[in-house]
């Protein structure tokens, strides 16, 4: 995972299992939980995981995970 990441500055996601997650009742795209990797064009070393909430309805992916994690990359932090 962390040489694909380092391959390319561009944000990268990666699903966590290779189908749906453990237990999950449904088969659709929530199921199917993902990482996504942010790296910052001048890495500083530091590295942070950014979980958006949002709970069962819904995921805040925008405000609470890409706003974030954009914030991180102009500071050099993947």
């Amino acid at each position: 995972l962390l040489a694909l990441v380092a391959a390319d500055p561009a944000p990268q996601t990666f699903p966590l299992y290779p189908g749906k997650a453990p237990l999950a009742v449904g088969d659709s795209d929530s199921d199917k939980p993902t990482l996504t990797a942010y790296r910052p064009e001048k890495p500083n070393g530091t590295a942070v995981v950014v979980c958006p909430g949002g709970g069962y309805g819904f995921l805040a992916m925008d405000h609470e995970g890409k706003q974030v994690a954009e914030w991180f990359n102009a500071r050099g932090v993947t």
